[in-house]
Protein backbone atom coordinates (compact mmCIF):
# COMPACT_ATOMS: atom_id res chain seq x y z
CA UNK A 1 0.00 0.00 0.00
CA UNK A 2 1.33 3.44 -0.94
CA UNK A 3 2.30 5.90 1.76
CA UNK A 4 0.68 9.34 1.67
CA UNK A 5 2.99 12.35 1.55
CA UNK A 6 2.04 16.03 1.78
CA UNK A 7 4.60 18.66 0.72
CA UNK A 8 3.83 22.30 1.53
CA UNK A 9 5.65 25.00 -0.44
CA UNK A 10 5.27 28.70 -1.09
CA UNK A 11 5.23 28.76 -4.88
CA UNK A 12 6.68 27.21 -8.03
CA UNK A 13 8.16 30.43 -9.40
CA UNK A 14 11.74 31.19 -10.47
CA UNK A 15 14.30 30.36 -7.79
CA UNK A 16 16.82 27.78 -6.60
CA UNK A 17 14.54 26.35 -3.92
CA UNK A 18 11.81 25.79 -6.49
CA UNK A 19 14.24 24.07 -8.88
CA UNK A 20 15.41 21.82 -6.02
CA UNK A 21 11.80 20.91 -5.20
CA UNK A 22 11.02 20.04 -8.82
CA UNK A 23 14.11 17.83 -8.99
CA UNK A 24 13.19 16.13 -5.72
CA UNK A 25 9.71 15.36 -7.05
CA UNK A 26 11.21 13.87 -10.22
CA UNK A 27 13.20 11.38 -8.17
CA UNK A 28 10.40 9.93 -6.04
CA UNK A 29 9.27 6.33 -6.48
CA UNK A 30 5.54 6.81 -7.13
CA UNK A 31 4.95 3.09 -6.81
CA UNK A 32 5.67 3.57 -3.10
CA UNK A 33 4.41 7.09 -2.41
CA UNK A 34 1.28 9.09 -3.19
CA UNK A 35 2.19 12.79 -3.14
CA UNK A 36 0.04 15.88 -2.64
CA UNK A 37 1.79 19.20 -3.24
CA UNK A 38 0.15 22.19 -1.53
CA UNK A 39 1.18 25.49 -3.15
CA UNK A 40 0.10 28.69 -1.40
CA UNK A 41 1.01 31.28 -4.02
CA UNK A 42 -0.15 31.56 -7.63
CA UNK A 43 3.31 32.14 -9.17
CA UNK A 44 3.63 28.63 -10.59
CA UNK A 45 6.05 28.86 -13.52
CA UNK A 46 7.38 25.35 -12.88
CA UNK A 47 4.00 23.63 -12.49
CA UNK A 48 4.34 22.02 -15.94
CA UNK A 49 7.61 20.42 -14.84
CA UNK A 50 6.01 18.60 -11.92
CA UNK A 51 5.59 14.84 -12.54
CA UNK A 52 2.03 13.91 -13.52
CA UNK A 53 1.79 11.58 -10.52
CA UNK A 54 1.85 14.56 -8.14
CA UNK A 55 -1.50 16.00 -7.10
CA UNK A 56 -1.00 19.80 -7.10
CA UNK A 57 -3.31 21.74 -4.77
CA UNK A 58 -3.20 25.53 -5.09
CA UNK A 59 -4.72 27.40 -2.16
CA UNK A 60 -3.80 31.08 -2.04
CA UNK A 61 -4.00 32.32 1.52
CA UNK A 62 -6.00 35.42 2.37
CA UNK A 63 -4.23 38.23 4.19
CA UNK A 64 -6.04 39.69 7.23
CA UNK A 65 -7.48 42.61 5.28
CA UNK A 66 -9.04 40.24 2.73
CA UNK A 67 -10.42 38.02 5.50
CA UNK A 68 -11.82 41.07 7.34
CA UNK A 69 -13.66 42.31 4.24
CA UNK A 70 -14.97 38.80 3.52
CA UNK A 71 -16.41 38.48 7.04
CA UNK A 72 -18.06 41.90 6.73
CA UNK A 73 -19.60 40.84 3.43
CA UNK A 74 -20.96 37.72 5.14
CA UNK A 75 -22.29 39.92 7.96
CA UNK A 76 -20.14 38.01 10.46
CA UNK A 77 -19.31 41.12 12.46
CA UNK A 78 -17.89 39.42 15.56
CA UNK A 79 -15.35 37.52 13.44
CA UNK A 80 -14.52 40.72 11.55
CA UNK A 81 -13.97 42.52 14.87
CA UNK A 82 -11.68 39.70 16.05
CA UNK A 83 -9.57 40.01 12.87
CA UNK A 84 -9.39 43.79 13.27
CA UNK A 85 -8.13 43.35 16.82
CA UNK A 86 -5.39 40.94 15.66
CA UNK A 87 -4.30 43.50 13.06
CA UNK A 88 -4.26 46.46 15.45
CA UNK A 89 -2.38 44.58 18.19
CA UNK A 90 0.06 43.08 15.63
CA UNK A 91 -0.49 39.65 17.14
CA UNK A 92 1.59 37.71 14.63
CA UNK A 93 0.97 34.27 16.11
CA UNK A 94 -2.78 34.69 15.83
CA UNK A 95 -2.36 36.22 12.39
CA UNK A 96 -0.46 33.13 11.21
CA UNK A 97 -3.21 30.91 12.62
CA UNK A 98 -5.81 32.85 10.61
CA UNK A 99 -3.69 32.53 7.46
CA UNK A 100 -3.41 28.78 8.05
CA UNK A 101 -7.16 28.51 8.50
CA UNK A 102 -7.69 30.26 5.15
CA UNK A 103 -5.79 27.52 3.26
CA UNK A 104 -6.91 24.52 5.28
CA UNK A 105 -7.20 21.37 3.16
CA UNK A 106 -10.71 20.06 2.57
CA UNK A 107 -9.68 16.41 2.57
CA UNK A 108 -9.41 14.31 5.72
CA UNK A 109 -6.63 12.10 4.36
CA UNK A 110 -4.17 10.68 6.86
CA UNK A 111 -0.62 11.50 5.79
CA UNK A 112 2.33 9.31 6.71
CA UNK A 113 4.68 12.25 6.13
CA UNK A 114 4.10 16.00 5.86
CA UNK A 115 7.01 18.13 4.67
CA UNK A 116 7.33 21.89 5.14
CA UNK A 117 9.64 22.80 2.28
CA UNK A 118 10.35 26.27 3.72
CA UNK A 119 11.34 27.12 7.28
CA UNK A 120 8.75 29.79 8.10
CA UNK A 121 4.99 29.96 7.51
CA UNK A 122 4.93 26.49 5.96
CA UNK A 123 6.48 25.09 9.14
CA UNK A 124 3.63 26.38 11.28
CA UNK A 125 1.11 25.08 8.74
CA UNK A 126 2.52 21.54 8.98
CA UNK A 127 2.89 21.83 12.76
CA UNK A 128 -0.83 22.65 13.11
CA UNK A 129 -1.90 19.58 11.09
CA UNK A 130 -3.45 16.78 13.15
CA UNK A 131 -3.81 14.19 10.39
CA UNK A 132 -0.05 13.51 10.04
CA UNK A 133 2.08 10.71 11.49
CA UNK A 134 5.53 12.25 10.96
CA UNK A 135 6.48 15.89 10.33
CA UNK A 136 9.57 16.98 8.40
CA UNK A 137 10.91 20.42 7.51
CA UNK A 138 13.61 21.80 5.20
CA UNK A 139 15.90 24.73 5.96
CA UNK A 140 17.25 26.32 2.77
CA UNK A 141 18.53 29.60 4.22
CA UNK A 142 21.10 30.70 6.76
CA UNK A 143 19.01 31.09 9.97
CA UNK A 144 21.14 34.05 11.05
CA UNK A 145 20.01 35.97 7.96
CA UNK A 146 16.42 35.89 9.23
CA UNK A 147 17.27 35.79 12.93
CA UNK A 148 14.14 37.34 14.46
CA UNK A 149 11.82 35.30 12.27
CA UNK A 150 13.79 32.12 13.01
CA UNK A 151 13.63 32.75 16.75
CA UNK A 152 9.83 33.03 16.51
CA UNK A 153 9.67 29.51 15.11
CA UNK A 154 12.30 27.65 17.16
CA UNK A 155 9.77 26.24 19.63
CA UNK A 156 7.87 24.82 16.65
CA UNK A 157 11.05 23.41 15.06
CA UNK A 158 11.56 21.38 18.24
CA UNK A 159 8.30 19.53 17.58
CA UNK A 160 9.37 18.19 14.18
CA UNK A 161 10.52 14.61 13.72
CA UNK A 162 13.25 15.51 11.21
CA UNK A 163 14.90 18.76 10.09
CA UNK A 164 16.68 18.66 6.72
CA UNK A 165 19.34 21.36 6.27
CA UNK A 166 20.75 21.91 2.78
CA UNK A 167 24.33 22.44 3.96
CA UNK A 168 26.64 21.68 6.86
CA UNK A 169 26.93 25.38 7.69
CA UNK A 170 23.15 25.82 7.89
CA UNK A 171 23.01 22.85 10.25
CA UNK A 172 25.77 24.29 12.45
CA UNK A 173 24.09 27.69 12.60
CA UNK A 174 20.71 26.22 13.51
CA UNK A 175 22.22 24.15 16.32
CA UNK A 176 24.01 27.27 17.56
CA UNK A 177 20.60 28.92 17.92
CA UNK A 178 18.97 25.90 19.60
CA UNK A 179 21.05 22.93 20.79
CA UNK A 180 17.86 20.91 21.39
CA UNK A 181 17.52 20.50 17.62
CA UNK A 182 20.83 18.66 17.20
CA UNK A 183 19.51 15.10 17.40
CA UNK A 184 16.83 15.71 14.74
CA UNK A 185 18.91 17.54 12.12
CA UNK A 186 20.39 15.92 9.00
CA UNK A 187 22.01 17.35 5.89
CA UNK A 188 19.94 16.88 2.72
CA UNK A 189 21.64 18.79 -0.09
CA UNK A 190 19.68 20.09 -3.03
CA UNK A 191 19.31 17.92 -6.12
CA UNK A 192 20.17 18.97 -9.67
CA UNK A 193 19.46 16.97 -12.82
CA UNK A 194 22.79 17.01 -14.66
CA UNK A 195 21.67 15.15 -17.78
CA UNK A 196 18.58 17.32 -18.23
CA UNK A 197 20.61 20.51 -17.80
CA UNK A 198 23.08 19.37 -20.45
CA UNK A 199 20.21 18.60 -22.80
CA UNK A 200 18.52 21.97 -22.18
CA UNK A 201 21.81 23.75 -22.87
CA UNK A 202 21.54 22.55 -26.47
CA UNK A 203 17.98 23.85 -26.90
CA UNK A 204 17.74 27.34 -25.42
CA UNK A 205 18.57 30.86 -26.58
CA UNK A 206 22.05 32.28 -26.15
CA UNK A 207 23.98 35.52 -26.55
CA UNK A 208 22.80 37.33 -29.66
CA UNK A 209 24.76 40.61 -29.55
CA UNK A 210 27.90 39.24 -31.28
CA UNK A 211 30.05 40.52 -28.42
CA UNK A 212 33.64 39.26 -28.84
CA UNK A 213 35.05 40.15 -25.42
CA UNK A 214 34.82 38.28 -22.11
CA UNK A 215 31.23 37.38 -21.26
CA UNK A 216 30.50 37.27 -17.52
CA UNK A 217 27.21 35.69 -16.42
CA UNK A 218 25.17 35.73 -13.21
CA UNK A 219 21.83 33.95 -12.74
CA UNK A 220 19.51 34.64 -9.84
CA UNK A 221 16.47 36.39 -8.48
CA UNK A 222 16.78 40.16 -8.01
CA UNK A 223 16.71 40.20 -4.22
CA UNK A 224 18.84 42.23 -1.79
CA UNK A 225 20.68 39.11 -0.59
CA UNK A 226 21.93 38.30 -4.12
CA UNK A 227 24.57 41.06 -4.07
CA UNK A 228 23.88 42.64 -7.45
CA UNK A 229 25.07 46.00 -6.14
CA UNK A 230 28.51 44.38 -5.65
CA UNK A 231 28.34 42.98 -9.19
CA UNK A 232 27.61 46.40 -10.73
CA UNK A 233 30.35 48.11 -8.70
CA UNK A 234 32.79 45.34 -9.67
CA UNK A 235 31.88 45.80 -13.33
CA UNK A 236 32.54 49.55 -13.05
CA UNK A 237 36.03 48.87 -11.73
CA UNK A 238 36.69 46.36 -14.53
CA UNK A 239 35.62 48.86 -17.17
CA UNK A 240 37.55 51.72 -15.53
CA UNK A 241 40.65 49.51 -15.69
CA UNK A 242 40.12 48.81 -19.40
CA UNK A 243 39.14 45.14 -19.18
CA UNK A 244 37.20 44.02 -22.24
CA UNK A 245 34.18 42.52 -20.46
CA UNK A 246 30.39 42.57 -20.57
CA UNK A 247 28.24 41.31 -17.69
CA UNK A 248 24.96 39.52 -18.45
CA UNK A 249 22.37 38.94 -15.72
CA UNK A 250 19.49 36.46 -15.93
CA UNK A 251 16.72 37.01 -13.40
CA UNK A 252 14.04 39.36 -12.18
CA UNK A 253 12.52 40.50 -8.91
CA UNK A 254 11.79 43.32 -6.52
CA UNK A 255 15.21 44.96 -6.79
CA UNK A 256 15.26 45.32 -10.57
CA UNK A 257 14.64 49.08 -10.55
CA UNK A 258 17.48 49.61 -8.05
CA UNK A 259 19.84 47.59 -10.25
CA UNK A 260 18.80 49.52 -13.37
CA UNK A 261 19.34 52.79 -11.50
CA UNK A 262 22.84 51.73 -10.42
CA UNK A 263 23.73 50.70 -13.98
CA UNK A 264 22.60 54.10 -15.21
CA UNK A 265 24.41 55.92 -12.39
CA UNK A 266 27.72 54.29 -13.35
CA UNK A 267 27.03 54.71 -17.10
CA UNK A 268 27.30 50.97 -17.69
CA UNK A 269 24.36 50.57 -20.08
CA UNK A 270 26.70 49.27 -22.81
CA UNK A 271 28.44 46.83 -20.48
CA UNK A 272 25.65 45.27 -18.41
CA UNK A 273 22.73 43.41 -20.00
CA UNK A 274 19.63 42.44 -18.00
CA UNK A 275 18.17 39.45 -19.85
CA UNK A 276 15.14 38.94 -17.60
CA UNK A 277 13.91 35.75 -15.96
CA UNK A 278 13.98 32.50 -17.92
CA UNK A 279 13.36 28.84 -17.19
CA UNK A 280 16.28 27.72 -19.34
CA UNK A 281 19.43 29.79 -18.73
CA UNK A 282 21.71 26.87 -19.55
CA UNK A 283 22.71 27.78 -23.10
CA UNK A 284 23.92 31.12 -21.74
CA UNK A 285 25.81 29.23 -19.03
CA UNK A 286 27.41 26.91 -21.57
CA UNK A 287 28.46 29.82 -23.77
CA UNK A 288 29.73 32.34 -21.18
CA UNK A 289 33.40 32.77 -20.26
CA UNK A 290 33.19 33.34 -16.49
CA UNK A 291 30.33 32.65 -14.08
CA UNK A 292 30.06 34.92 -11.01
CA UNK A 293 27.82 34.52 -7.95
CA UNK A 294 28.09 37.75 -5.90
CA UNK A 295 25.61 36.78 -3.16
CA UNK A 296 25.64 38.32 0.30
CA UNK A 297 23.91 35.22 1.65
CA UNK A 298 23.51 31.78 0.07
CA UNK A 299 23.10 28.48 1.89
CA UNK A 300 23.71 25.93 -0.85
CA UNK A 301 23.70 27.69 -4.19
CA UNK A 302 21.93 25.83 -7.01
CA UNK A 303 23.22 28.04 -9.85
CA UNK A 304 26.90 27.48 -9.02
CA UNK A 305 26.24 23.73 -8.96
CA UNK A 306 24.67 24.07 -12.40
CA UNK A 307 27.54 26.23 -13.70
CA UNK A 308 30.05 23.56 -12.63
CA UNK A 309 28.42 21.14 -15.07
CA UNK A 310 29.82 23.24 -17.95
CA UNK A 311 33.38 23.32 -16.53
CA UNK A 312 33.18 27.09 -16.14
CA UNK A 313 35.66 29.32 -14.35
CA UNK A 314 33.51 30.34 -11.36
CA UNK A 315 33.89 33.16 -8.86
CA UNK A 316 31.58 33.08 -5.84
CA UNK A 317 31.47 34.87 -2.53
CA UNK A 318 32.22 33.04 0.71
CA UNK A 319 28.65 32.51 1.87
CA UNK A 320 27.49 29.45 3.89
CA UNK A 321 27.86 26.34 1.76
CA UNK A 322 30.55 27.77 -0.56
CA UNK A 323 33.31 25.56 0.81
CA UNK A 324 31.08 22.50 0.53
CA UNK A 325 30.84 23.09 -3.23
CA UNK A 326 34.33 24.38 -4.01
CA UNK A 327 37.93 23.91 -3.02
CA UNK A 328 39.27 27.44 -3.37
CA UNK A 329 41.72 27.94 -6.24
CA UNK A 330 41.30 24.33 -7.35
CA UNK A 331 37.83 24.00 -8.90
CA UNK A 332 36.77 27.64 -8.49
CA UNK A 333 37.51 30.87 -6.66
CA UNK A 334 35.88 31.73 -3.34
CA UNK A 335 36.24 35.41 -2.45
CA UNK A 336 35.29 37.54 0.49
CA UNK A 337 31.99 39.40 0.15
CA UNK A 338 33.30 42.61 -1.37
CA UNK A 339 33.98 44.42 -4.62
CA UNK A 340 37.71 43.85 -4.10
CA UNK A 341 37.18 40.12 -3.69
CA UNK A 342 35.03 39.75 -6.80
CA UNK A 343 37.29 42.00 -8.87
CA UNK A 344 40.46 40.10 -7.94
CA UNK A 345 38.77 36.75 -8.57
CA UNK A 346 37.63 37.77 -12.05
CA UNK A 347 40.95 39.28 -13.15
CA UNK A 348 42.78 36.16 -11.87
CA UNK A 349 40.98 34.17 -14.58
CA UNK A 350 41.51 36.90 -17.19
CA UNK A 351 45.24 37.41 -16.56
CA UNK A 352 46.35 33.88 -15.62
CA UNK A 353 45.47 31.55 -18.49
CA UNK A 354 47.37 28.62 -16.97
CA UNK A 355 45.43 28.90 -13.70
CA UNK A 356 42.10 29.20 -15.54
CA UNK A 357 42.86 26.07 -17.57
CA UNK A 358 43.81 24.13 -14.43
CA UNK A 359 40.43 24.99 -12.84
CA UNK A 360 38.61 23.89 -15.99
CA UNK A 361 40.56 20.62 -16.08
CA UNK A 362 39.82 19.93 -12.42
CA UNK A 363 36.11 20.45 -13.07
CA UNK A 364 36.25 18.06 -16.03
CA UNK A 365 37.73 15.39 -13.78
CA UNK A 366 35.17 16.08 -11.08
CA UNK A 367 32.08 16.06 -13.26
CA UNK A 368 30.28 12.78 -13.23
CA UNK A 369 26.86 11.37 -13.90
CA UNK A 370 24.06 12.51 -11.62
CA UNK A 371 23.58 10.53 -8.43
CA UNK A 372 20.16 11.96 -7.60
CA UNK A 373 18.40 10.12 -4.79
CA UNK A 374 14.80 9.57 -3.75
CA UNK A 375 14.72 12.01 -0.84
CA UNK A 376 11.38 10.75 0.48
CA UNK A 377 12.77 7.22 0.74
CA UNK A 378 15.89 8.64 2.40
CA UNK A 379 13.74 10.58 4.88
CA UNK A 380 11.86 7.38 5.67
CA UNK A 381 15.13 5.58 6.36
CA UNK A 382 16.32 8.38 8.63
CA UNK A 383 13.07 8.42 10.58
CA UNK A 384 13.46 4.69 11.12
CA UNK A 385 16.94 5.31 12.51
CA UNK A 386 18.81 3.73 9.60
CA UNK A 387 22.28 5.04 8.77
CA UNK A 388 21.76 8.49 10.34
CA UNK A 389 25.45 9.28 9.95
CA UNK A 390 25.46 8.84 6.16
CA UNK A 391 23.56 11.98 5.30
CA UNK A 392 22.15 12.51 1.84
CA UNK A 393 23.98 14.56 -0.70
CA UNK A 394 23.65 15.62 -4.28
CA UNK A 395 26.03 15.64 -7.22
CA UNK A 396 29.02 17.51 -5.78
Amino acid sequence: MKKNVLIVTYCLGYGGVEVALVNMLKNIDYNKYSVDLLVIEENNIYSKDIPKEVNIIVKKYMILKEQFLLQLKKCKFLKALELLKIYILKDYKKERKELIESIKLDNQKIYDYAIAYHANFQVQYVYELTNVKKKIMYVHSNPFSYLEETKNYLDIYEQFDLICCVSKKVKENLIQLDEKLDSNIVIMKNIIDIEKIRKLSEEGNTFSDQYSGIKILTVGRFGPEKGYNLAIETLKRLIDNKYNVKWYIIGDGNCREQIESLIKQYKLENYCVLLGAMKNPYTYMKDCDIYVQPSLDESYCITTLEAKIFNLPIVRTNTPGAQEQFENMKNGIITDISVNGLYNGIIKYIEDEEFKNSVIENLRKENKKSNCIDQIARIEELLQGKDRGNEAHTNY
